[in-house]
């Protein structure tokens, strides 16, 4: 009776937010509906039972598992706070010290470029030029103290717009050459082949954008960014099938009944459901066997995330390991992921999905209210940032995963480091950074 009920509460809650903000180019942003949203919409294309031999039928206990866990999402991003106000943000501009925003994101990205390829050297391959490029982007990012500053390249994008986006000012040398930064960095993530790498940066891009500028997204533009997304999603995945089997093979190695640029449009169409599916396919398998035929693992999943960072720790616990240890799985160096509510239900169960998902929804909740309260580049930044985590809530659980801890990290000494050299700024006080038209106070997004 739950299957078809999905897209129905997601319907609700469009139409629900439309109502109480007066605007759907608010709704889309407000926490609330970023935060569930995405987890609605992947459960309702879980259950459409297409593939019946992969996907099975949903537990009971896994749709309990998925309605109260949203349900937890939405109380924590609940918010009345501003909604009913006009969403334009009055002209926001950052006075950027050009030359010091050049040495510091020319040199970072230089820096990207030397770890990349000291990387791929000691792996002896390129993902994107290999015969299989998941293990070779396996292989190649084994070396962690590297990967942190070769995964720069993805942090500097969204950098990179922000200061395009808010430096009316610049010069026309400064936007080429931020611009360039830009193209180089995507060049980079594009040799590893990975739909994640892509997603975040230019979904943080985009949300940045409308953050400041809603009214410039048609519908057109609307479409274009979906399509987009789709691209990004199946089309990276289909780029990797055709490197490891030809135009003419299908992702299993077999010949294709269907051409090359036929499977290009099928599989388009069709692999963003399977891994959707999947992902929840995997949680509906963790419900039946935690803690039935294993314990919870008292937090020693997200723990171990954390962890990473430190050295001498030693191989953190992680999901691969209970994976291996509890699931039948044909390829044991790799993941599968479980959704948003994977790991924290491994780690605590039913209360630990929904003590997590309130707190990620007070994490969103706090973010949009500093946006309306100051309006400040960064709180814009941040936001937009959450907004491409948001898109992997149907795939995994990224909170606690060094991507985001390290995204997070470096990004606010970079853009404090490119603002530097200006009279009034320090690390504590920004006298002076801020101003729209003639008001040089800090201004604010209404």
């Amino acid at each position: 009776m739950l299957n078809g009920s999905y897209f129905y509460l997601l319907a609700l809650l469009l139409l629900g937010t439309r109502m109480l903000s007066g605007s759907w180019r608010k709704t889309v942003l407000l926490p609330w509906v970023v935060l569930t949203a995405p987890m609605l919409c992947g459960a309702g294309l879980a259950n459409l039972g297409l593939v019946p031999a992969l996907i099975t039928p949903w537990s009971d206990s896994t749709h309990i598992l998925v309605l109260s866990g949203s349900a937890a999402l939405l109380a924590g991003s609940f918010t009345l706070r501003g909604v009913r106000s006009s969403l334009d943000p009055v002209e926001l501009e950052v006075r950027w010290h050009e030359a010091t925003l050049l040495k510091v994101l020319v040199g970072l990205t230089g820096l990207a470029l030397v770890t990349n390829a000291a990387q791929f050297l000691i792996a002896g391959q390129v993902p994107m030029l290999s015969a299989d490029p998941d293990r070779a982007r396996m292989v190649a990012s084994q070396n962690g103290y590297l990967h942190i500053f070769s995964v720069l390249s993805g942090h500097l994008i969204p950098i990179g717009a922000l200061i395009l986006f808010t430096g009316k000012s610049l010069g026309r040398g400064t936007r080429r050459t931020l611009k360039a930064v830009i193209a180089v960095n995507f060049l980079v993530l594009l040799l590893w082949v990975a739909r994640g790498m892509l997603i975040y940066p230019i979904v943080t891009v985009i949300a940045m954008n409308y953050l400041l500028d809603s009214a410039s997204f048609t519908l057109k533009k609307l479409v274009t960014v979906a399509l987009l997304f789709l691209f990004i999603v199946s089309g990276v995945k289909y780029l990797r099938d055709v490197t490891r089997f030809g135009f003419d093979y299908n992702g299993t190695g077999q010949q294709s009944s269907t051409s090359g640029l036929e499977r290009g449009l099928l599989a388009n169409a069709s692999v963003l459901y399977l891994t959707i599916a999947l992902n929840y396919e995997i949680l509906n398998r963790y419900l039946a066997t935690v803690p039935l035929l294993a314990p919870y693992s008292g937090g020693r999943i997200m723990a171990g995330n954390l962890l990473a960072y430190l050295p001498g720790t030693g191989t953190p616990y992680s999901e691969l390991q209970f994976q291996n240890a509890v699931l039948k799985k044909n390829e044991p160096d790799y993941t599968l992921t479980s959704t948003f509510f994977g790991v924290p239900y491994l780690d605590f169960g039913l209360p630990g999905v929904l003590i997590v998902s309130f707190l990620a929804g007070l994490l969103y909740r706090t973010a949009w209210l500093r946006i309306r309260e100051r309006g400040t580049p960064w709180s814009v930044f941040f936001y937009g940032y959450l907004v491409s985590m948001a898109t992997f809530i149907p795939y995994a659980f990224m909170y606690t995963q060094v991507s985001f801890t390290w995204f997070l990290l470096s990004s606010y000494p970079i853009i404090f480091l490119c603002s530097c050299r200006m009279e009034g700024t320090s690390l504590w006080r920004r006298r002076g950074l801020l101003h729209a038209g003639a008001d040089q106070s800090i201004p604010r997004l209404h």
